[in-house]
């Protein structure tokens, strides 16, 4: 499973800057950047997905809509038999909990390291982002 979260590139950074995220596993795959629509502010919606996904996995929510923040990209989470499920449109996708975890924070870290000479985190995004970061890394290291 690979996660890619990528900024549409723009001169002038801000935390509110529109990105895709991309999700592939086997031969399936969630797209966002398929239509210009489902682009989303990038930063806010990292954190939006990982408060969602991390909802189901302590099992706070059986399931989770995520909704890309200023989008019309969405999918949704559901546990099963231990695991979790991904549904957008007609296409699932099911893998383990490690599984997803893992590809998320890769995810993160690749869009992190990108923009890291740009990124003040100061602000209020970007701190939202990094407290998401460390509850993903308290629950990998829960799995480990």
């Amino acid at each position: 499973m690979i996660i890619n979260f990528s900024r549409i590139e723009d001169p002038d950074f801000s935390p509110f800057d529109l990105g895709n995220i991309n999700i592939v596993k086997d031969a399936i795959e969630f797209r966002s950047d398929e239509e210009d629509r489902y682009a989303m502010m990038i930063f806010i919606s990292i954190s939006d997905f990982i408060h969602g996904l991390l909802a189901c996995y302590r099992g706070e929510k059986k399931r989770f809509e995520f909704v890309g923040t200023d989008s019309s990209f969405s999918i949704v989470f559901s546990k099963k038999d231990g695991n979790i499920q991904l549904s957008r449109q007609k296409k699932t996708i099911e893998c383990s909990w490690r599984e997803i975890l893992e590809s998320t924070m890769s995810g993160i870290n690749k869009i992190i390291k990108e923009n890291k000479l740009k990124i003040d985190w100061g602000h209020a995004v970007f701190s939202d982002l990094n407290d998401a970061k460390m509850e993903l890394e308290k629950a990998l290291s829960e799995l480990r």
